[in-house]
């Protein structure tokens, strides 16, 4: 069997569409969400009897990309972009507005029930369901603190209540390296055994780094890590606690960067701790709301779940709402 290793190039597109090959298998399948990229466009173009994508997370944040995947395994069925944005997206989008009227609810749910019915011939889906068969109890907490002087102020007392009351390790996780300066600034002020990993980096002392963290006799308390530079893939089950220190504009990166200590081999209880600061940026999680919701139906066929907002209210994210006596964000989605 004749077999190739296509990575950002390295065996030229040209090359691949010479042969006739058995099998394409692309795992993380969801970076082919974009039918318009190049990556994309080459594996597109080779002759091949079958293909294969293995992604967690199919849908990050439109229903198109959900088509680009959909089309790169079982091209034409359903139909081209623009008729799939037309016969399918739209539709379905506005039925899940929280101002949808009854008739564009069904309507929406109709279309959802027959792109289910046609996706479900080329796609096999199994959820984390399987996994908490298995693992220990998984707990998220999402704070907001909005009488405390910041984030941090509240990370630095819950670092403490873990590091006075228990034998827990945390997995502390920013997208911003700059983030990770303060946590060694907090770290070493505080006198907390820390390791840290980012970009800068070799893959081979990452490695090395998480295979002591994850030792139990580790004395490590905290492993800082950048969610770009270790959001997938790191198995981190040394550490039962992990805090996800500001959300990210695409929610399945938080959930791939949330799932590093919930893994198999854990062997305790898990806490999930998201900090959200009012009237900040941070409404961004109400965005990750309404995308998470919509892949809900659409992938794992959910029902009955929660429309939170309208197109109106999406757009209004960025305005401060002063009135508000805890959160917007807590008013618009914890407090529902």
């Amino acid at each position: 069997m004749r077999r190739a290793s296509f990575r950002n190039g390295a065996l030229g597109a040209d090359r691949l569409e010479e042969d006739l090959v058995g099998l394409i298998l692309c795992d993380e399948g969801h970076r082919l969400q974009n039918c318009e990229n190049q990556t994309y466009c080459a594996l597109a173009g080779m002759k091949a009897q079958r293909r294969v994508l293995l992604s967690v997370t199919p849908i990050q944040n439109d229903l198109l990309e959900y088509f680009s995947l959909v089309h790169f395994v079982n091209a034409g069925i359903l139909g081209e972009a623009g008729e799939f944005r037309r016969k399918y997206e739209r539709p379905i989008v506005r039925g899940r507005d929280a101002d949808a009227t009854d008739n564009e609810h069904r309507i929406g749910k109709e279309k959802l029930e027959e792109l289910i019915a046609f996706v479900s011939r080329c796609i096999i889906r199994r959820t984390n369901d399987i996994l908490s068969k298995y693992l220990p109890v998984k707990r998220e907490h999402v704070d907001m603190t909005p009488k405390l002087s910041g984030k941090v102020a509240v990370l630095d007392a819950l670092l403490a209540l873990i590091r006075s009351g228990t034998d827990d390790q945390v997995v502390l996780i920013s997208n911003y390296t700059q983030t990770l300066d303060l946590f060694q600034q907090l770290a070493a002020l505080r006198h907390y055994p820390y390791v840290r990993l980012d970009g800068s980096m070799s893959i081979k002392k990452r490695a090395k780094m998480v295979e002591q963290f994850n030792d139990p006799s580790s004395k490590d308390f905290i492993f800082m890590l950048s969610s770009k530079a270790g959001g997938c893939g790191l198995n981190l089950i040394g550490a039962n606690r992990l805090v996800m220190f500001d959300p990210n504009w695409n929610p399945a990166n938080d959930d791939q960067a949330m799932a590093r200590v919930w893994r198999d081999g854990q062997k305790k209880d898990c806490c999930i701790y998201r900090l959200l600061v009012t009237g900040s940026i941070e409404k961004i999680f109400q965005r990750q709301t309404h995308k998470k919701a919509l892949s809900s139906c659409v992938v794992d066929c959910e029902e009955d779940v929660q429309r939170h907002f309208s197109a109106a209210q999406l757009k209004e994210l960025f305005i401060l709402s002063p009135e508000t006596t805890t959160s917007d964000t807590h008013d618009n989605v914890v407090g529902v």
